[in-house]
């Protein structure tokens, strides 16, 4: 929404305010969710073994536990083929799942640890650090 003038005396301001309002119009806001890159991985691997495992339940009558898989009928070995590559695919998602809860656990200890030690140099330096970070 833009106020014009009909005067010629505030044509230029006119000219000025319809550019403003064409380049406003083109604006686009796209909203995108602050998201750690390694727990939007982890959220997708889950999503993925997931929908793998309604996959292999649909098909064929295999019924998929969380331990084990168990083919209820099987009518040609290149069908439990397809079911094995699915299986070791949602296996190794898991894995996959595994090993970055794994790293993120440990990067938080490594964290914590060098917190730990900073602190205990500080109090060597006769200077407190204070629960809500406040040196005194």
């Amino acid at each position: 929404m833009a106020t014009l003038s009909p005067a010629d005396v505030n044509y230029e301001e006119t000219l000025s305010t319809l550019r403003y309002a064409d380049r406003a119009k083109q604006i686009v806001c796209k909203a995108v969710i602050n998201e750690d890159p390694n727990a939007r991985m982890i959220r997708e691997l889950k999503l993925e073994v997931e929908h793998l495992r309604s996959l292999l339940r649909l098909e064929k009558g295999v019924v998929v536990t969380d331990t084990s898989e168990v083919p209820v009928k099987m009518d040609t070995s290149l069908e439990l083929r397809e079911y094995e590559i699915r299986i070791e695919e949602l296996r190794a998602s898991e894995k996959l799942l595994a090993e970055l809860n794994e790293t993120l656990e440990m990067k938080l200890q490594k964290t914590e640890a060098l917190r730990a030690q900073r602190e205990q140099e500080l109090r060597g330096m006769g200077i407190a650090l204070h629960a809500n970070g406040v040196l005194t």
